[in-house]
């Protein structure tokens, strides 16, 4: 489903050259599910902010699906800016431009963005993973890998189309817990499988987080234990450019430097998802997503092609079923 364009103008002092007065196309990709709000409202509301001198530059945020955007290339249309996660970035690679602009961001994520050493996207804002569980379903125990492999628990996971929730489990907790017996589905129904009893441990991620957290604020959650796991994410969502000349490729580069800036990246908050740059929680189960999520991650290569994520996928999946 394609959004309204929507449309930012420019305002105030810049360090780009004078030129190129105009609109600039962003194209957004969502391919995982966010936090609690919408990314591409995220950066609307970014584009809103964004200033640029002389007036006249304008930024259209526009909504696809990663086919979508692959028919939109082989048919001809461009774009000047593309937000996108892990699976579009096979179909977008050969459209982007080498990235030399200044750079704000953790250099492990970067690392995703890279070919050839050179910086084709910069990550802009990420999730995590996390085990969660029901403390009556551990009797009373707190969710640990130890606490897990005492027993034998039903995990529920929820997929999306390129994503590899079990490459979480086994960077973080390796050899170690022997929960399966359980099912695949979306994220949405692995999240109801969890508040139905139809399984006992959900792998979660931050968009479960954030359900789970608006419960415990209604009085409609029971006591919950949840394990945050670190080391590794396929949730990033890139952004990058195309130089289409005039003079767009410059202010397509400033846009990128202001979405990463601090002041842009302490308003992930509103949307309940994390910052590629800086923390922006202090408490809470966000707060603990966050500090799991501040060591060394392994970042999926955002280029990566959608045949050699599968294969991993259905590797991790097949060696969790073997225990």
């Amino acid at each position: 489903m394609v959004s309204a364009p929507f449309w930012a103008v420019a305002g105030t002092e810049s360090a780009v050259p004078e030129g190129y007065k105009g609109v600039l196309t962003l194209w957004h990709v969502d391919g995982f599910e966010g936090g609690s709000g919408s990314r591409s409202a995220f950066l609307n509301g970014r584009a809103i902010e964004f200033e640029k001198s002389p007036p006249g530059v304008l930024v259209s945020v526009q909504t696809y699906t990663c086919e979508q955007v692959r028919q939109k290339l082989l048919d001809g249309d461009r774009f000047d800016l593309i937000s996108f996660p892990v699976g579009t970035g096979q179909y977008v690679r050969r459209h982007l431009a080498v990235y030399d602009g200044a750079v704000n961001v953790r250099d492990d994520l970067l690392e995703g963005g890279k070919l050839g050493g050179d910086i084709y996207a910069v990550p802009w804002t990420l999730g995590g993973y996390a085990l969660c569980a029901f403390d009556e379903t551990l009797d009373g125990g707190v969710l640990t890998p130890e606490t897990l492999a005492d027993g034998k628990y039903t995990l529920g996971v929820g997929f999306w189309d390129y994503g590899n929730p079990f490459a979480a489990l086994e960077t973080a907790l390796p050899g170690g817990v022997k929960v399966w017996n359980g099912e695949t589905a979306t994220s949405y129904g692995a999240y109801e499988s969890f508040l139905s009893g139809r399984c006992d441990v959900l792998l979660a991620t931050q968009r479960d987080i954030s359900r789970l957290k608006l419960r415990q604020s209604q009085g409609r959650l029971e006591s919950l234990s949840v394990y945050y796991l670190g080391g590794y994410t396929d949730l990033t969502q890139y952004i990058g450019y195309a130089d289409n000349g005039g003079g767009r490729g410059d202010y397509a580069k400033e846009f990128i430097q202001y979405l990463t800036s601090d002041a842009a990246q302490k308003k992930l908050t509103g949307i309940e998802m994390f910052s590629a740059a800086l923390d922006i929680y202090s408490s809470g189960m966000h707060g603990e997503m966050q500090r799991a999520l501040d060591g060394r991650l392994t970042a999926v290569n955002v280029f990566t092609d959608g045949e050699i994520l599968a294969r991993k996928r259905g590797e991790s999946m097949e060696a969790w079923r073997r225990g």
